[in-house]
């Protein structure tokens, strides 16, 4: 990979403080408790969805794999019959 490319992307420690001292400026030391809070719930909540989305998609699939339909079980057909599902007039194909 490219070396310049990595260096585009590492975040090291000067970066984040200088990123923690501009959103200090923007937002205020009081605004920023607050907006973590919210960040961390938000978290929290989305964690929290995800559990039970993966949990239910769990139980689906162990219920489909569990109550899984046996084909029925019938006499062959034979190959002269015609099907009632075909359309046996040849003439709708002339046309």
């Amino acid at each position: 990979m490219n070396p310049m490319a990595m260096l585009a992307w590492s975040i090291g420690w000067p970066e984040i403080v200088v990123i923690l001292v501009v959103v200090l400026l923007l937002f205020g030391a009081r605004r920023v408790p607050e907006l973590m809070r919210s960040l961390a719930k938000g978290l929290k909540s989305f964690k929290h969805e995800m559990k039970n989305v993966s949990g239910e998609l769990k139980d689906t699939d162990a219920d489909e794999t569990a109550a899984k339909p046996q084909p029925p079980e019938s006499e062959p057909t034979r190959q002269d019959e015609p099907s009632p599902y075909r359309d046996t007039d040849d003439s709708a194909k002339s046309e």
